[in-house]
């Protein structure tokens, strides 16, 4: 059975490490300055037969002790992978001349770094175990082992952005590479927070690889920070989704459709998803829907909307201009959120129902007082009423009645921009821009719920959406 090195062999490590990896020359810090581990604590001699340089002669106390430990980047612990450059001799030597230089400066750690330490290596799962694959990308081999934590997950990022920006002048390197530091801070975030241990060995796949190819490319490119979690977010759900491959290729997509987005398209793609394919609860409460309408709509109307920012939303795959197909955003309002729109019912109006005072307790409710209608929308009100038994010539009665209390669509666009001043904007909108043409396809659908979550703060299920 492995043995896992001891708190107190950890501890030494660390204090000999100058928070940094031991590789020559290399400045990279073992913790960061919010006392995160980012280092690796790796073998020398792999603890399990099959790693690197691994020596079955060893005891397993051998395998665990200080001698046989090194503190190493996560770059340079796949660096270090190459058995016939990085030999037993190099890295003791290297280790040896690394620690030498801190003897006098010991580096003073935290409690909560040991403890990181040591749940990154209970949690190693065969790491150097040299049973992974390898894939190529643009001709560069990037060895990923199975077993993979947080920070084997994070190097793989820096492994692809080294593989393939090596030939930037020095200036658009030196940018590009600062770039690809944030987004590993952001990549690193959302991973963490969301991805189970099981979950990250998706990351061995090299269909997930290829994804975070194309999240680094577009990192890469551009100082972005909404770009930045819309892409971290974007490959969390394409690992959450793995087993379902229609939404694999779908968030494929979205991974490399994002970084060709003005944040203005995103917040078009958002719009029209929320108002189309959303749904607000509340029901017979006015000012409810509107603290929803408001959180969930207003951060996505302030953008310009010109026929040229739609139309490239088509072309890069997210949706399609429908000519002969027209939203109308009152209408959809008016039939949706029915419930909303309701006037309460006189005393005699309720008498002159015509149906039984059973039916009326399910098709009736009182709020302070007043009388409505239990029902979201008409539909709605009419399977009760059949459920029910009613005769169709009072279902049509009844289902009239609904029609006559809910008010009419001048009156639903004058009580929105009466009392949600900025919803004027939303309603030109959608009658000066194409908007009121544009359907989603599920790419569209993918970037939008991921800029929603970014923005409002709220989790979607992809799956409601795209099956």
């Amino acid at each position: 059975m492995r043995k896992h090195p001891s708190v107190t062999t950890i501890k030494k490590l660390f204090a000999l490490s100058g928070n940094l990896c031991a590789f020559p020359n290399c400045k990279n810090s073992l913790v960061d300055q919010s006392d995160n581990l980012i280092g690796q604590v790796c073998h020398i001699e792999a603890a399990e037969k099959g790693g690197e340089r691994y020596n079955p002669k060893q005891t397993e106390e051998q395998r665990a002790s200080f001698e046989n430990l090194i503190l190493l980047c996560a770059n340079h612990h796949i660096t270090t992978n190459d058995e016939k450059t990085y030999t037993v001799e190099v890295l003791i030597e290297m280790k040896k001349k690394h620690e030498e230089r801190f003897l006098q400066h010991e580096y003073t750690f935290t409690d909560r770094v040991i403890e990181q330490a040591t749940q990154q290596l209970l949690n190693q799962n065969n790491v150097n175990s040299g049973s992974g694959h390898q894939t190529n990308y643009l001709g560069h081999e990037i060895t990923v082992n199975q077993g993979m934590s947080t920070p084997e997950v994070i190097a793989i990022v820096q492994a692809l952005y080294d593989a393939n920006f090596p030939k930037l002048i020095a200036i658009a390197k030196e940018e590009s590479a600062k770039n690809i530091a944030k987004f590993e801070n952001a990549f690193r975030d959302e991973v963490s927070k969301n991805l189970t241990p099981e979950q990250l060995q998706k990351f061995s796949d090299p269909d997930v690889q290829i994804a975070l190819y194309d999240a680094v490319q577009s990192a890469a490119r551009k100082d972005n920070d909404v770009l930045r979690k819309m892409l971290s977010n974007l490959i969390v759900q394409r690992v959450k989704n793995d087993p379902d491959e229609l939404k694999q290729k779908v968030l494929n997509e979205a991974v490399a459709t994002v970084g060709k987005l003005t944040k203005d398209q995103m917040k078009i793609l958002t719009l029209c998803f929320i108002i189309k394919h959303g749904t607000f609860i509340g029901k017979h409460n006015w000012d409810n829907f509107k603290l929803l309408f408001e959180k969930a709509i207003k951060p996505f109307i302030d953008f310009k909307g010109t026929r040229a920012e739609i139309f490239h939303l088509q072309y890069a795959g997210c949706g399609k201009l429908e000519e002969v197909f027209r939203f109308d955003l009152v209408d959809f309002l008016r039939n949706t959120y029915s419930f909303v729109f309701l006037k309460p019912l006189e005393a005699d109006e309720v008498n002159l129902l015509g149906v039984s005072e059973e039916v009326k307790s399910k098709i009736l409710i009182k709020v302070d007082e007043r009388i409505f209608f239990n029902s979201s929308t008409k539909q709605e009100l009419q399977e009760l009423l059949r459920k029910e038994a009613v005769d169709d010539f009072l279902v049509d009665k009844v289902a009239g009645v609904f029609d006559f209390k809910l008010l009419k669509q001048e009156e639903i666009k004058e009580k929105f921009i009466t009392e949600l001043s900025w919803s004027k904007d939303l309603f030109d909108k959608f009658e000066k821009t194409s908007l009121n043409h544009l359907t989603l396809t599920s790419v569209g659908m993918a970037i939008a719920i991921a800029y929603y979550e970014q923005i409002v703060g709220d989790t979607l299920d992809i799956n409601i959406w795209i099956n």
